[in-house]
C-alpha cells in the first residue's frame, strides 16, 4: 500500500478546479492500494485558503472539509522539522508526510518542496507525475 500526503495546493485545485488534474489524483478513485494522509495543521490551511483566498461561504467549506477527512487518515504527530528554513507551512507539510511514513509527498510546490527531491524516505512529486505513476 502507498501512502501519499496532498499537500493544501493539490486539495485546493482538486476543489476550484472539477475534472482537472488535481481532483483525478484525491482521492484516486478505483485505488484500493493507496493511503491518503493529513494532518490537523493541513485541514486549518486548507480551511483558511478556501475562506480567505477563495471567499467560499462556511457551509461550502465545511463540505470541502468533510471530503478531505473522510477520505485521509489523520496523522498526529509531536514531529518538528526546520529543513526548509525559508517556509515554515512547508516543514509542517513534510512534518505529515515523515511522521506519516509517506511514500509521496504530492505538491505543486517548485520552489521548495519539489526541489527537495527526497526525504526521509519522502519522495516529493508533482502531481502530474502521481497521475502519471498511477496512470490515472
Amino acid at each position: 500500500m502507498y501512502r501519499l500526503v496532498p499537500d493544501t495546493n493539490v486539495w485546493i485545485s482538486a476543489f476550484i478546479t472539477p475534472g482537472g488534474l488535481c481532483d483525478k489524483l484525491v482521492p484516486a478513485r478505483g485505488h484500493d492500494d493507496l493511503r491518503f494522509l493529513t494532518s490537523r495543521y493541513l485541514l486549518k490551511e486548507i480551511e483558511e485558503v478556501l475562506h480567505r483566498k477563495f471567499e467560499m461561504p462556511g457551509p461550502v467549506v465545511e463540505a470541502r472539509l468533510k471530503y478531505v477527512i473522510q477520505h485521509t487518515q489523520l496523522v498526529e504527530s509531536k514531529l518538528v522539522l526546520s529543513v526548509i528554513p525559508a517556509c515554515e507551512a512547508d516543514n509542517r507539510v513534510l512534518e505529515c508526510a515523515v511522521a506519516g511514513r509517506a511514500h509521496y509527498l504530492v505538491t505543486g510546490d517548485k520552489g521548495h518542496l519539489i526541489p527537495l527531491g527526497h526525504y526521509e524516505g519522502v519522495e516529493m512529486v508533482t502531481p502530474r507525475k502521481m497521475v502519471d505513476l498511477l496512470r490515472l
